[in-house]
């Protein structure tokens, strides 16, 4: 009886598992395009920190030390929302594809 509780309890409680394309996602137009004279971390650290309603995921490849990639996941609703870091001749360039939830304060915060 346990067993079959507890296996009701568990597919009662687990929620269905979402998935988004992320290059799908940066394929989109850019929606907000931002300059900083910050050094690329720098920014990254500022914008993962923030409040988001969604939390952020951060891709990095070791070949690609100028670029950095802030991933929210849609939860299933809508489109992800990309931020790519580009570092180059001293400024960070922010591109924001598919800010659904108007988050220019957000950016805006840590450029």
């Amino acid at each position: 009886m346990r067993i079959i509780i507890g296996t009701c309890l568990a597919a009662f409680c687990a929620q269905p598992v979402m998935a988004s394309n992320v290059g799908e996602a940066l394929n989109q137009p850019v929606q907000l395009r931002y300059e900083s004279s910050k050094a690329l971390f720098e920014v990254e650290r500022c914008l993962v920190l923030r409040d988001w309603a969604i939390d952020p995921n951060v891709y990095r490849t070791p070949d690609r030390p100028n670029e950095s990639l802030i991933y929210f996941s849609s939860s299933g609703i809508g489109r992800p929302m990309t931020v790519a870091l580009t570092s180059a001749g001293g400024k960070t360039v922010v591109e924001v594809r598919n800010n659904r939830n108007h988050f220019e304060a957000q950016f805006e915060a840590c450029i």
